[in-house]
């Protein structure tokens, strides 16, 4: 972003410098490219912009149409999500979760749907002894279902842990 009247001497640059710094207290952990895979596309594109691209704030609040202040909203909300430890664990047993429950995941943690909302939609079939798609799973259902896949991150992360 440039600094309009840079030549000017009575110009205030403190607004040009603070156009260029990150929102507070959002480098705090790096972010990886894998980190970003479950972030909806928009956060994820944003994130990559900001941090890979070196996007300004301003230039990002300008291309969204949105206020700075709403875009370090939205960066820390994304930030906050690409670095929770428990959606890295969710990441790192991707490949033991079931279908359903990557579904679950990916709506739940990482597209901030509440559960409430995916069983109203009828997102979520629950399968049927042979395995085919049966009646939408209820907001119960879908509580357990979480649960169950957070205890399999949490084992899969302590053996991880424990393998060195």
């Amino acid at each position: 972003m440039q600094c309009h009247d840079q030549n000017s001497v009575d110009h205030d640059h403190s607004a040009c410098l603070e156009d260029s710094k990150p929102p507070r207290g959002l480098m705090t952990r790096p972010i990886q490219e894998r980190d970003l895979y479950l972030l909806p596309p928009r956060e994820r594109n944003l994130l990559r912009l900001a941090y890979y691209r070196g996007a300004t704030r301003g230039e990002l609040a300008g291309a969204l149409g949105v206020s700075r202040s709403t875009l370090d909203r939205m960066l820390r909300r994304a930030h906050r999500r690409a670095t929770d430890p428990e959606n890295l664990a969710l990441v790192r047993c991707w490949r033991r979760l079931t279908d359903q429950e990557q579904r679950l995941v990916r709506l739940n943690r990482f597209w901030g749907m509440s559960l409430r909302q995916i069983a109203r939609d009828g997102l979520i079939a629950m399968a049927t002894a042979d395995g085919h798609p049966g009646a939408p799973a209820t907001l119960g259902e879908l509580r357990g279902m979480m649960r169950a896949t957070q205890r399999k991150a949490r084992r899969n992360e302590r053996r991880r842990l424990e393998s060195g």
